[in-house]
């Protein structure tokens, strides 16, 4: 998702907001998903949702599933924690 492609690309390092705590090997970012773009896996298509949060880019995702014959929205939210190492107070990464 837009917020952490950048993120995803340089592997992790400062600018994510992790402090460069953690890192991993720089990935290529083939799509930079943007709100309300969806994505399809077999028969499923995924709506991606920006809901920056727990990241920048974080998304949650929404589907619609047949259950009984009925239809309903089935939503996948990412991000209600805080990730390990980050400052909530005085974090000199934190615009006010």
């Amino acid at each position: 998702m837009t917020g952490d492609d950048d993120i995803i690309a340089n592997g992790g390092k400062a600018t994510s907001g992790l402090n460069g705590e953690y890192s991993w090997k720089p990935c290529k970012v083939d799509r930079v998903l943007h709100d309300g773009d969806t994505v399809a896996l077999g028969g499923t298509t995924l709506v991606a949702h920006h809901t920056p949060g727990h990241t920048k880019g974080c998304t949650t995702w929404t589907t619609v599933v047949q259950d009984g014959g009925k239809e309903a929205e089935c939503r996948n939210r990412r991000g209600t924690g805080i990730n390990p190492g980050v400052k909530l107070l005085n974090n000199p990464n934190t615009r006010r």
